[in-house]
């Protein structure tokens, strides 16, 4: 460390990306530090000038102003506008984001540390099973979602570094990369539960096929996927449950069993069902960023749930609190990221398709790990480095 790399906000970035896997305090404290430093910080501040007249941002920009917009609707309270409002204001980070990384090389430090992160939150859960630290459960950090999907996001990330600086290392450190991915893997199959992150590398290894080898490889892909999947499902018995128990709580929600709002499948769907009910009452527009819990609140008391704030499916939180139109200026946003001219297209697209997906089955806008990644890497890899504003 020294004077220059202390006015550097990317160095703080980097030190509040490493705790992303681990804890959500020092994420907040870093982030706060790289702001500052962002705005003490001529040639940072130059560029966040350009940033917030970027397409993404944008994009981003209309999506939130709506979404708070909706606060002034009849049925949303301010106490449950509180509840959604820092989660959404995140959005407006992008361009700041953006602005703190001046080269590429801010950027590979920065990701580089959220892999660290995941590979010590990996040490831990293994520790945690092997009894060497205390406590219970199959992850020491974050719960086993997060955590499952972490390692994905990373192998994405791992993927274009390996590619990028490989050929300049030694065979000692390829052994040690190679020793390091194939221990995370192991852990992400067979010791620690996570649906999500499966579908997340499926959806990630399929975009990848896709863009290097055409859709004759999607297809190759897809397939080869297929058996592998039934492989792990037939042989390893922890993968046979976890699949064998989504389906079986489907089908007690089908058979309208009072049971399934005491499972996790259950509740799931019984949140989704609570949902669409509110989106067919006010379906344009919706009920408000504060209107969510009293637009479930009939369906979930006659079902048997509590009020719940969360449906597990980003796409129905958006269309309850802001109708049909919310979920449009979601799709424009999206679009925007994909179709942004960078130079780390496949990782990007492989980043956000996976977010797409996975937003079908959880809220990630709303949780904070995943919510804050999402910024994170949209923020560096969308805003091309290779525009005059954003060169070194």
């Amino acid at each position: 460390m020294n004077l220059a790399s202390l006015k550097n906000p990317a160095v703080y970035l980097a030190l509040s990306a490493f705790f992303l896997p681990i804890k959500p305090a020092p994420v907040n404290l870093f982030l706060v530090a790289a702001l500052v430093a962002l705005l003490l910080n001529a040639q940072a501040r130059q560029r966040l000038v350009s940033a917030l007249a970027h397409p993404v941002s944008l994009s981003a920009f209309a999506m939130l102003a709506y979404l708070l917009l909706t606060a002034a609707w009849p049925e949303s309270t301010w106490d449950g506008t509180q509840a959604y409002i820092n989660k959404y204001a995140r959005f407006a980070l992008l361009p700041f984001i953006a602005a703190m990384a001046a080269h590429d090389d801010d950027r590979i430090t920065i990701l580089d540390a959220f892999s660290l992160g995941v590979v010590l939150s990996v040490l831990a859960s293994i520790a945690l099973q092997l009894g060497w630290l205390p406590g219970e459960g199959t992850t020491y950090f974050k719960m086993y979602l997060t955590h499952n999907f972490f390692i994905v996001m990373a192998a994405a990330y791992a993927v274009w570094r390996l590619e990028r600086s490989a050929p300049n290392w030694s065979a000692a450190g390829h052994a040690a990369v190679l020793l390091v991915m194939v221990v995370c893997f192991y852990n992400f199959i067979f010791m620690v539960e996570g649906r999500s992150g499966w579908l997340a590398l499926n959806c990630i290894l399929l975009v990848m096929a896709g863009r290097r080898a055409g859709s004759k490889a999607v297809v190759t892909t897809a397939v080869v996927l297929g058996l592998l999947a039934f492989a792990l499902y037939t042989l390893v018995p922890f993968v046979h449950a976890r699949i064998g128990s989504a389906v079986l709580e489907a089908q007690q929600f089908m058979n309208n069993q009072a049971v399934s709002v005491d499972t996790s499948n259950g509740r799931r769907l019984n949140f989704w069902m609570c949902s669409l009910e509110a989106i067919q009452a006010a379906p344009w527009f919706g009920h408000g960023i504060g209107g969510f819990g009293p637009a479930i609140a009939p369906c979930a008391q006659r079902v048997g749930l509590w009020v719940f704030d969360n449906p597990h499916n980003q796409y129905l939180l958006f269309a309850v609190q802001g109708g049909v139109f919310a979920l449009l200026l979601y799709a424009v946003f999206a679009a925007v990221v994909v179709r942004a001219a960078s130079p780390h297209k496949t990782t990007l697209l492989s980043i956000v398709v996976a977010y797409l997906v996975l937003n079908g089955f959880n809220s990630f806008h709303y949780d904070f790990a995943e919510g804050v990644f999402f910024l994170y890497a949209v923020g560096l890899l969308a805003y091309s480095p290779s525009q005059r504003e954003f060169r070194a």
